[in-house]
C-alpha cells in the first residue's frame, strides 16, 4: 500500500536512498546533500509518493538537523579564531552585517515582506558552509591565511545567525518588553555557562576517572547533545543552538582521529543527517518550483543577493589585509555555499509559519547553484594559490611502515620484492604482509596461523636479516574494509597492491582500489608485473605537470632513486620540459648520486608513447588522486591504455601521498 505505513517500510526506502546516493554523487560528480534532497522530491508525497510526511520521518528529521549543528560545532575549533584573531573577526562582522543590511532592506522595503520574514530571510544569507573545504584541504592549503579567515568567520557568523534566529522566533510569538528581553538575556547567559563550563567538568572526569568505554564514551556525548537541545528550547531558543554549542564544547574533548569521533560522524553523517535533507525534499512540490513564477523569482533573487553579498566581504575584506586575488577567491570560494545553516533556518521558519512555502523550495535552489559556485571557484583560485606559493615539502617520516596485502602466500614474491627495492637500505623500515580473513571464515585461526607461518619462512629464505617483515592479518566482513582498517591502525605510510583483475569500465584503477584511494591519503602502489625484476632492461617514469606540489614528491624520488640502485636498472624521466628541469634540479640537490637520463615528451605525445613501451621497460606512471593539483585527464586516458595492453606491458601506478582531506557529508 502506497504510500509505505509500516515504520519497517519507510526504514528499507530510507536506507536504500542511503545506499545509492554516495555511489550516485561519485558518478556524476553532484554533492551528497543535493542528492538527498532530489531523492527525498521524487520519493516524496509531491513524487512518486512512496514515503508520505508524517511524524515518523520528521522525528529522525529532528535528530538529523541536531546532528548536523553538533558535528558542524565539532569541526569548526574556536582555536582557529585565536590564530587569526582580527583577520576572523574583521571577516567575521563584515560576512554578517552587509548580507544581512542587503537582505533585509530588499525583502522589507522592496519585496514588502513583513519585518519578522525579512529579517529571518536575510540571517540565511549571512551563513555559510564550508562545503568546498574538501578542496583546499586536497591542496594543501589550509594553513593558508584565507583559509583560516573563511573557517573563522564561519564561526562567527554561523555562530550570531543561530542566537538571532532565537530572538526573531521569540518575538514571533509575542510582543517583546524590556522585561521579557532582560529575562530571556538572563536565561541565554544561564544555558551558555551550563553548556560552556559545566559540561567539559563532567565530561572531563568522566574520560579521566573512569575507563573509557566504546558506547559508554558515545552515549554520554549523545546525552549532551539532546540535553543542551532540550535546554535551549525550555530558555526559548531553538534546539539546533544547543546543539551548535555542544559541538563547540567538546571539540577539545574528543580527538580528531579517535573512534569516538569517527561513530559520531558514522551515525549522523550515515543515518540521521540524510534523513533530514531526504525530509527537507519531501517538503518540496516540484511542479511549483518548476511552474510557479513567484517560486522561480524568488529563487532568482535569492541568489542574485546571495553571491554578492558573500563576494563584497570577501573582497573587502581581502583588501583590508592585503590578500592577492587568488586569496580572496579562495575566501569568497570557501564562504558562498549556503547548505546546512540556511536549510535549518528556512524549515525553522517554514515550520512556524514564518517562510512561506515559496521561500523554502527556493532556498533548496539556492543551495544547489551556491554549492557548485563554492566549488568551482575554490578549485579555481586554490590551484592558482598553489602554483604562486608552493608549499614547502619536508620529508617528515623517512623510515616507512609499508603494508602488502595478499591472498595467497605463495603469489606475494613481486609485490614484497618491490615493497624491499622501494625503502632499502633503510634499516628501520617495517614491511606488514597483510592478509584479511573474513569474519564469516569459521577457520580463521588456522588460516591465519598457515599464512603467517608460510610468510615467515619465505621472507627468511629469500631477504636479508636486515629488511624487517612483521606479518599481520586482520579479520573483516570484506577485504577493503580490513585494509583500511589495518593501514590505520598501522600508521601506515605506504600500499603496495597488486593490480587487479577485470576491472569496470566506470572504475578507475579497479572498484575496490578506487575505495582504497577515497579512504586513505599515503602513498598507494599498484603493480602489474608479469615477470621477474631481473628481466627488465630499463625504467621509465612518467611525471604529470605539477607533480613537484603534492605533498609526496620527495618520497616517490627517494623510492624510485632506491629502486634503481637496488635493481641497477637505468632510469629515464619522461614529461614536459618544465617538469623535466624541476626533477633534475631535485636529483641534483637531494639525490647525487642517482643519475637518471630525461626524455622530453609532449602532452599531446604522451598516449603515442605508450604504444612504443617493450615488455623488457618496466613503466612507473604517477597518477595523482582526482582534484589532486598535479590530476590530468589524460593520465585517466594512459591507464586506460595500459588496461588494454596489460597482457604483455609490465607498469607500476604510482599514487602519491596527498594533504589529508576533510571528509563530511555537509
Amino acid at each position: 500500500m502506497i504510500p509505505f505505513q509500516l515504520p519497517v517500510e519507510i526504514i528499507c526506502v530510507l536506507f536504500f536512498v542511503f545506499w545509492v546516493v554516495p555511489g550516485i554523487s561519485k558518478k556524476i560528480k553532484v554533492p551528497n546533500i543535493i542528492l538527498y534532497i532530489i531523492f527525498g522530491i521524487i520519493i516524496g508525497p509531491y513524487g512518486i509518493g512512496l514515503v508520505d510526511n508524517d511524524d515518523r520521518v520528521k522525528l529522525l528529521s529532528d535528530i538529523g538537523i541536531m546532528f548536523i549543528m553538533f558535528l558542524a560545532g565539532l569541526e569548526l575549533n574556536p582555536a582557529q579564531i585565536r590564530t587569526n584573531k582580527r583577520n576572523t573577526t574583521v571577516y567575521g562582522i563584515l560576512t554578517i552585517i552587509i548580507p544581512v543590511v542587503i537582505g533585509f532592506s530588499i525583502f522589507h522595503f522592496v519585496l514588502d515582506y513583513g519585518i519578522s520574514t525579512s529579517i529571518l530571510v536575510a540571517l540565511m544569507f549571512a551563513t555559510q558552509t564550508l562545503v568546498s573545504y574538501p578542496i583546499v584541504s586536497r591542496l594543501g592549503l589550509t594553513s593558508k591565511r584565507s583559509v583560516i579567515t573563511a573557517v573563522g568567520g564561519t564561526i562567527i557568523s554561523d555562530s550570531v545567525v543561530l542566537f538571532s534566529i532565537g530572538i526573531v522566533l521569540a518575538s514571533s510569538k509575542g510582543n517583546i518588553s524590556i522585561e521579557y528581553l532582560l529575562k530571556f538575556v538572563l536565561l541565554i547567559v544561564g544555558f551558555i555557562f551550563i553548556v560552556l563550563f559545566l559540561f567539559p567538568l563532567v565530561i572531563k572526569r568522566y574520560f579521566s576517572k573512569i575507563e573509557e568505554s566504546v558506547y559508554g564514551s558515545f552515549s554520554l556525548v549523545i546525552f549532551f547533545l539532546f540535553l543542551a537541545g532540550s535546554m535551549a528550547h525550555l530558555v526559548g531558543l531553538e534546539p539546533i543552538i544547543g546543539a551548535f554549542l555542544t559541538g563547540i564544547t567538546l571539540t577539545k574533548y574528543i580527538p580528531k582521529n579517535s573512534s569516538l569521533l569517527s561513530n559520531l560522524h558514522f551515525v549522523g553523517d550515515g543515518i540521521f543527517i540524510p534523513v533530514f535533507l531526504f525530509y527537507v525534499g519531501m517538503l518540496i512540490d516540484y511542479q511549483a518550483v518548476i511552474t510557479d513564477s513567484d517560486t522561480l523569482l524568488i529563487a532568482a533573487i535569492l541568489v542574485i543577493i546571495a553571491i554578492p553579498t558573500k563576494l563584497f566581504p570577501a573582497f573587502i575584506s581581502g583588501k583590508i589585509f592585503k590578500f592577492s586575488s587568488s586569496e580572496i577567491g579562495v575566501l569568497f570560494g570557501l564562504t558562498s555555499a549556503h547548505a546546512a545553516v540556511v536549510i535549518a533556518t528556512a524549515l525553522i521558519g517554514y515550520n512556524i509559519g514564518i517562510i512561506s512555502l515559496h521561500i523554502l523550495n527556493a532556498t533548496v535552489l539556492l543551495i544547489l547553484i551556491s554549492c557548485i559556485v563554492s566549488s568551482i571557484v575554490t578549485e579555481h583560485f586554490g590551484r592558482k594559490l598553489v602554483l604562486e606559493s608552493p608549499p614547502i615539502e619536508i620529508d617528515e617520516d623517512a623510515n616507512e611502515r609499508v603494508v602488502v596485502p595478499y591472498a595467497n602466500p605463495e603469489t606475494v614474491d613481486k609485490l614484497l620484492s618491490i615493497a624491499v627495492n622501494f625503502t632499502y637500505p633503510n634499516p628501520n623500515n617495517v614491511i606488514h604482509p597483510l592478509t584479511i580473513v573474513q569474519a564469516n571464515n569459521e577457520q580463521y585461526k588456522e588460516t591465519i596461523l598457515i599464512n603467517r607461518k608460510k610468510i615467515t619462512e619465505f621472507t627468511k629464505s629469500k631477504y636479508s636479516k636486515d629488511i624487517r617483515f612483521n606479518p599481520v592479518s586482520r579479520i573483516d566482513v570484506n577485504t577493503v574494509m580490513g585494509i583500511n582498517r589495518a593501514l590505520k591502525e598501522l600508521t601506515s605510510t605506504m600500499l603496495i597492491i597488486g593490480w587487479p583483475k577485470n576491472i569496470h569500465r566506470w572504475d578507475i584503477l579497479g572498484k575496490h582500489i578506487d575505495v582504497i584511494l577515497e579512504e586513505n591519503d599515503i602513498q598507494t602502489v599498484i603493480s602489474h608485473i608479469n615477470q621477474p625484476i631481473t628481466a627488465f632492461k630499463n625504467i621509465i617514469v612518467g611525471v604529470p605537470d605539477n607533480a613537484n606540489l603534492e605533498k609526496g614528491f620527495t618520497k616517490w624520488m627517494r623510492h624510485i632513486s632506491n629502486f634503481a640502485s637496488n635493481t641497477n636498472l637505468p632510469v629515464t624521466y619522461a614529461s614536459s620540459d618544465f617538469m623535466i628541469e624541476i626533477i633534475k634540479q631535485h636529483c641534483n640537490k637531494n639525490l647525487k648520486e642517482f643519475q637518471p637520463s630525461y626524455n622530453i615528451v609532449k602532452y599531446e605525445d604522451r598516449l603515442d608513447y605508450i604504444d612504443k613501451l617493450e615488455q623488457t621497460t618496466l613503466f612507473i606512471i604517477l597518477f595523482a588522486r582526482e582534484k589532486s593539483i598535479s590530476f590530468e585527464t589524460q593520465s585517466e586516458k594512459i591507464i586506460n591504455v595500459l588496461k588494454n595492453k596489460e597482457a604483455y606491458l609490465n607498469f607500476i601506478v604510482i599514487v602519491p601521498e596527498q594533504y589529508p582531506i576533510e571528509k563530511h557529508l555537509i
